[in-house]
């Protein structure tokens, strides 16, 4: 199980001050504010709404009001607004003009230019301006981010200003009480030499203050791999230059940890304050999380239940640090182990109803669950020595559970990546579950076609023979309408068969001509006086055999619709490829119906013919449209070919 450790940083930014006077002075150190109310203005409603849901998202202490005239910001923004966030360019008043109108009465309140209209010039002239921060509008959220994180430093950084004047006293006694560790450092030749350290120093990085003044902070904590980061820090100090922050990897008595830092350096002097702030839990975080993203393909593509278990379990060891756990699935109204951790001792696990133990409650509740101490826990049976534990629903499915021999093991944050790597296994086991339904289907409609090739034709390839026997012994002519009635059936079970076929197989691709294929579509079916006009020479991927009954169904519809000769041209479009005849036509509120099964307009139609044409355009990806043809009759074109090559 992950070790927990105790951590006495504060999980937010610091805002340092410089005092640009002969010494620093003041050394402020806040938290970021608790409510940040900003006016955004655009005269365009659709990116102020779209800034505001990301920034309110970004931060949920972010409030935004929005504006889409320059007036309406004016009456919106007051003593109570944090920070304006405006367009360069709107009707009436440009962004630059509106600054100069908000300082005349707010001189500090911060003002960032969020412009899609981007140049050196207007950059050059907003900061001339005095606004507080300029940024580019861009396709990619990327750039809310990035604008949430400019209004937040804006509105820290006035506030820090604001509080400069009382801080200044008060520097000494905050320097020791700050939660964040902090340095100050004065240098000989290259060497950053500590002056003094507060408290939360000594406790992070496991040094006592009297070991490590008067000696080189970079020899106690920067690791060798980290050499050429702080050379360029000990450029900034003897420089006298500031630095908001910067991550880097700092060696502790618990080993490397990330941390962003924060100089300030004294005016005119060699040396000046570090403060730290521990990110390594954030940094571990994003990793974690981005691991889960790759396990979440890997389960993607798992092709058994057991398969995606083995991967979740794996992956909560590997990812989460879970030593202990397990997967139960659903099995009647037991909950059965499926994927346990290698350090559980498979007899100590045993399947427990879904009314019992804790197990049983996670699945009936569908909640989630961080016990500290199974002891208190009336549901708890812990078939071990077992004191916390993580229990989640995997949907109808079953549970994931990890368990510790400790109490307190598990924090949120664990529940909440145990959360999403769990929906990833919920979702993998739903595809299999769809996957196996859609088998199912497909041996109930292979059984069907069986029934169709055997049961209903081999009778009636009986009934056919005795029909022409009947013919040779007595002339009538019911024996024509029974052989006619014998004849549809045939193209009946034919076509259902010809749809099940089409529906249970995945097409064969191979780059054929499409000329070629519709000749031999033509060749299949009784033309009489119709004729064939192919104007097209492309090359397209398909199921040979598949598009050759989409030929011979459109050329059959076309010839048994006409009464007379018909004419068919096949020819090319950007995208695909087109079937028109010289006959009647389709009207246009026909034309949603054609393609149904069982819809036909000539009473010896079977009404398949067409809805197998639909199949395969359906299976191949392609889209099909009918319209009139230029000669008055049905075009039928077929688009999103793929790869139609030009000989």
């Amino acid at each position: 199980m992950p070790h927990h450790d105790r951590s006495v940083l504060a999980a937010h930014e610091i805002s340092v001050v410089l005092v640009t006077n002969t010494i620093i002075t003041g050394v402020v150190c806040h938290g970021m504010p608790s409510d940040v109310s900003v006016v955004h203005v655009d005269d365009d409603p659709g990116i102020v709404d779209l800034a505001a849901t990301y920034l309110e998202r970004q931060d949920d202490r972010i409030t935004v009001t929005t504006a889409t005239t320059v007036s309406d910001a004016l009456d919106q923004i007051t003593a109570t607004t944090d920070c304006v966030v405006s367009d360069y360019e709107m009707p009436g008043m440009d962004g630059i003009e509106l600054l100069s109108t908000v300082r005349a009465e707010y001189p500090d309140l911060p003002f960032i230019l969020f412009t899609g209209k981007g140049s050196e010039e207007i950059a050059s002239e907003a900061i001339s301006a005095g606004v507080t921060d300029y940024l580019q509008k861009g396709p990619n959220v990327e750039q809310y981010t990035l604008l949430a994180n400019r209004v937040l430093n804006a509105v820290t950084q006035r506030e820090a200003e604001q509080r400069v004047d009382t801080e200044r006293q008060r520097f000494q006694s905050l320097f020791h009480e700050l939660t964040q560790p902090a340095v100050e450092v004065e240098y000989d030749r290259q060497e950053p030499i500590v002056q003094a350290v507060n408290v939360a120093f000594e406790n992070v990085f496991g040094y006592p203050a009297s070991e490590i003044v008067g000696h080189s902070l970079d020899a106690a904590i920067v690791p060798k791999h980290d050499g050429d980061t702080d050379s360029q820090l000990n450029h900034l100090f003897r420089n006298s230059e500031q630095l908001d922050s910067q991550e880097v990897t700092r060696q502790t008595d618990r080993g490397p940890r990330e941390f962003l830092i924060q100089i300030a350096p004294l005016d005119d002097q060699s040396g000046g304050f570090v403060i730290y702030t521990d990110i390594t839990e954030r940094k571990q975080r994003e990793q974690k999380l981005s691991a889960l993203h790759d396990v979440a393909e890997k389960l993607a593509q798992s092709e058994t239940s057991d398969a995606v278990c083995d991967r979740t379990i794996t992956a909560s060891k590997e990812i989460l640090s879970f030593d202990l756990s397990v997967i139960s699935l659903k099995d009647g109204d037991m909950l059965k182990p499926k994927a346990i951790s290698e350090e559980v001792a498979p007899d100590g696990l045993a399947a427990m109803s879904i009314s019992e133990g804790i197990v049983g409650k996670t699945y009936r509740t569908d909640e989630s669950y961080v016990f500290d101490d199974l002891t208190s826990v009336p549901e708890a049976n812990p078939q071990g020595p077992y004191k916390s534990a993580i229990s989640v629903p995997i949907g109808d499915h079953g549970t994931f559970q990890a368990v510790a021999t400790t109490r307190n093991a598990f924090t949120e944050s664990d529940l909440e990546l145990t959360k999403l790597l769990i929906r990833h296994t919920e979702n993998a086991l739903d595809r299999l579950h769809r996957e196996q339904q859609l088998h199912q289907k497909t041996e109930r409609l292979n059984q069907f076609t069986s029934m169709l090739s055997h049961d209903l034709r081999n009778p009636l390839n009986v009934a056919t023979g005795h029909t022409e026997l009947l013919r040779d012994e007595c002339d009538s002519e019911h024996v024509d309408n029974i052989a006619q009635a014998q004849h549809r059936m045939e193209e009946l079970i034919e076509n259902v068969l010809t749809l099940a076929r089409n529906s249970e197989k995945d097409p064969g691709f191979e780059d054929v001509s499409i000329a070629s294929v519709a000749e031999r579509g033509w060749q299949s079916v009784e033309t009489t006086d119709a004729t064939l006009s192919v104007e097209c020479e492309g090359v397209v991927s398909a199921d040979p055999s598949q598009l050759q009954q989409l030929f011979e169904n459109v050329f059959r519809n076309a010839i048994e619709h006409s009464s007379g000769s018909v004419t068919v041209t096949v020819g090319a479009l950007d995208t695909g490829f087109y079937i028109s005849d010289t006959g009647p036509g389709i009207p246009e509120d026909e034309r949603n119906e054609i393609f149904t099964t069982g819809y036909s307009t000539i009473a010896s139609g079977t009404g398949l013919g067409l809805a197998i044409v639909s199949e395969i355009v359906q299976t191949h990806g392609w889209k099909i449209e009918v319209c009139d043809s230029e000669h008055g009759g049905t075009r039928f074109e077929i688009t999103d070919v793929n790869t139609v090559i030009d000989r």
